[in-house]
């Protein structure tokens, strides 16, 4: 963890609103333990554990530690062009 715990979404936000459009446009996959570390909420309804990316967090998927290799490469090549 980082030390607030939210640093890493912190700078998915500072990302996207970067004048640089590819920077900003860059797709960006977070791996996090976040669920079982911290009382974080990244969406709405995380009780329910049912969002699509980008519904609350801006990025384009979002993977719960520990994630399985083929899962996380499944991920970058839907992503990742």
């Amino acid at each position: 963890m980082m030390p607030s715990g939210a640093e890493g979404f912190q700078f998915v936000w500072k990302l996207r609103n970067d004048a640089d459009k590819e920077v900003s446009g860059l797709p960006i996959l977070v791996v996090s333990a976040v669920h079982s570390k911290t009382d974080l909420k990244l969406y709405p309804d995380q009780e329910d554990s049912t969002y699509e990316a980008g519904e609350y967090l801006p990025v384009q998927a979002f993977l719960d530690k520990p994630v399985q290799p083929g899962d996380l490469l499944e991920s970058v090549a839907r992503h990742v062009k």
